[in-house]
């Protein structure tokens, strides 16, 4: 794990026709996340947010995200505790053209722009949930009302309860 790795995008060609459209989003050789251990698939619909989740140090996980239909806006906040841009947000429209890389140590969620979206990501690591933390997401600007949450995703700590007793990076 890289502490220095910041959260960026890396630009995704994507070859239009008359039947639709074909793009390679990752190869192993050629990006940040060479060895995923996990892919994850989600369908949300407009208005929801998932997220602000990722998993204590011991189990933490570098994730490549990528919106294969619809559009989203992405979010992380650095939970690196000495580092200067500890608790920075930052924030990224996502869609076909554009997958994410999200280092270990960071909390990542989205919320849904578009009528619906799939989207897929690559882990590092396997989901743990006795690793899983989170942080309620209301806590941030979002470019439009939350309409739906998890449960877990709605009970789920503010950002000062949420990391106040936690063992951070």
């Amino acid at each position: 794990m890289n502490l220095n790795e910041e959260p960026r995008i890396i630009p995704i060609a994507v070859h239009p026709d008359d039947r639709g459209s074909f793009a390679v989003p990752w190869v192993k050789d050629k990006l940040v996340l060479k060895m995923p251990e996990q892919m994850n698939v989600s369908h949300s619909k407009q208005g929801v947010v998932r997220g602000m989740h990722w998993q204590a140090s011991s189990s933490a996980i570098a994730k490549y995200v990528y919106c294969t239909n619809g559009k989203i806006f992405d979010q992380v906040v650095d939970l690196r505790k000495d580092w200067p841009t500890f608790g920075k947000v930052y924030s990224f429209e996502l869609d076909q053209h554009k997958a994410l890389y999200v280092p270990c140590h960071f909390a990542h969620g989205f919320q849904c722009l578009s009528e619906t979206a799939t989207v897929v990501y690559l882990q590092s690591g396997p989901y743990d949930p006795k690793q899983e933390r989170a942080i309620n997401a209301k806590g941030y600007l979002w470019p439009t009302e939350i309409k739906e949450q998890s449960d877990k995703d709605r009970e789920a700590p503010s950002w000062l309860e949420g990391i106040a007793d936690e063992d951070l990076f």
